[in-house]
């Protein structure tokens, strides 16, 4: 009897523990890939804005920059377009702060875009890489962003210190 109850402890432990350890995994996985971007500095690139306006992120030293990536066939990233626009209108006129978003998996029609941005009445300055080309080299990899949404800070001197936020909460302690 009791040889039988250690066996069903033993069975029990290791049932927990296989479903726990991908969990578990994955968070440790996503601390490992934070810890190699945090506290360095971010990548700059010459971007323009979907209205053509030409954007890099060394331009914005002595201000905080809040970059979101999403992507466009991200079911979670279009649910928070309400959310991100809201903080985006509250501070908006902000001297000290920087709101910008960048899209993976874009179509190479940049009026798709557009016709997107007004239908989702989105009015937060949206990136593009320049001639709306270069997908191989996109600046969401030069971030090494882990998954979409992931929301970036960036401080005043260009460093990194905040790394793939995924709610707009998360931010209000980095700003």
């Amino acid at each position: 009897m009791r040889n039988t109850i250690i066996v069903l402890i033993l069975i029990a432990v290791a049932f927990i523990a296989y479903k726990i350890y991908p969990r578990v995994k994955g968070r440790y996985i996503r601390y490992i890939e934070e810890s190699k971007v945090m506290n360095r500095e971010a990548p700059t690139r010459e971007l323009e804005t979907v209205s053509g306006k030409k954007w890099n992120l060394k331009d914005y030293r002595g201000k905080k920059v809040v970059i979101i990536f999403w992507a466009k066939s991200c079911h979670y990233c279009l649910e928070k377009i309400p959310f991100i626009q809201k903080f985006y209108d509250q501070y908006k006129n902000s001297e000290n702060l920087e709101i910008v978003s960048y899209p993976r998996f874009l179509s190479k029609n940049i009026d798709e875009l557009k016709e997107f941005m007004i239908e989702k009445n989105i009015t937060y300055p949206v990136l593009v890489e320049p001639n709306f080309v270069d997908e191989n080299q996109s600046y969401i990899d030069e971030f090494k962003v882990f998954g979409v949404p992931s929301i970036w800070v960036i401080d005043e001197d260009g460093n990194i210190i905040a790394a793939n936020l995924r709610n707009i909460d998360e931010i209000l302690d980095f700003i």
